[in-house]
This record gives C-alpha cells, structure tokens and sequence, in this order.
C-alpha cells in the first residue's frame, strides 16, 4: 500500500489529492477487509484528513520552445504480415 502523506505519496497534483476523488476512493476501496462500507461522510472526513497532510509538490516538466523537437524522434512503423503485426522502430534524424 502506498503512504497517504509524506515524502513517498502522491503529491499535489494527483487526482488523489483532490478531495471528492479520494472521498470516493476511500469509500469504494475502505476498509480493506470490507471495501465499501464507509458511509460518504466517513470517506469524505478521512479524505479531508489525508488530503490536508504534507505531500510532495508537482513539478510540471520544463516546456519546449513552440515547434521544438527533440534531437531524436523515434516513431513505430507497423507492418502485417498475414494475422502477425510486427513493430519495426524506425529512428528519424
């Protein structure tokens, strides 16, 4: 089971970290020896608990230039053969 807060969980841009989305985790998936037995106000308090402890912070990747390419672009290049399809990665400068 992943940790709910600290270091190692999800961090602030997770779907989880949204309170209505982990109240309706917790209340599909809670407890684990009886999922689905928590009333919506019991998920919806343990979610509001959880979601309000420390996590990591999302870090967008850096944005590229407008039209910028990676250096190397690979693509897939399908080619079927009777009932087989074979990937063949095809490598454009």
């Amino acid at each position: 089971m992943p940790p709910l807060w600290g270091p190692d969980s999800f961090n602030t841009g997770a779907g989880m970290a949204r309170i209505e989305t982990a109240a309706a985790f917790v209340q599909a998936k809670m407890p684990l020896n009886t999922p689905g037995t928590l009333s919506p106000q019991d998920a919806f308090d343990l979610a509001a608990y959880f979601t309000a402890q420390a996590r990591p912070a999302f870090r967008a990747p850096p944005r590229r230039k407008r039209g910028a390419l990676p250096e190397k672009r690979q693509r897939a290049s399908w080619h079927l053969a009777g009932r087989v399809a074979s990937r063949i990665p095809v490598t454009l400068a």
